[in-house]
């Protein structure tokens, strides 16, 4: 019976032993960086109701569909 015990006690302590001595597993960070315009859900949906709001073409780029274009 001593035995079972020893060998009970001696499995808690190795468990015990490799969950504080185990190497470092790489989990995902669940913090992250900053995130650029094409990511941003926010940025992405202002453009779409800026593109619709200006008929599909970037006023800032000076898109003008009458303009002639150079071929």
């Amino acid at each position: 019976m001593v035995f079972v015990i020893a060998f009970v006690v001696a499995v808690g302590v190795a468990y015990l032993v490799w969950r504080a001595f185990k190497p470092e597993q790489d989990m995902p960070s669940t913090r992250r960086g900053p995130i650029g315009p094409d990511d941003d859900a926010d940025f992405l949906w202002d453009l779409g109701k800026e593109r619709r709001r200006t008929g599909g073409h970037d006023a800032d780029q000076g898109d003008d569909p009458q303009a002639p274009t150079a071929s």
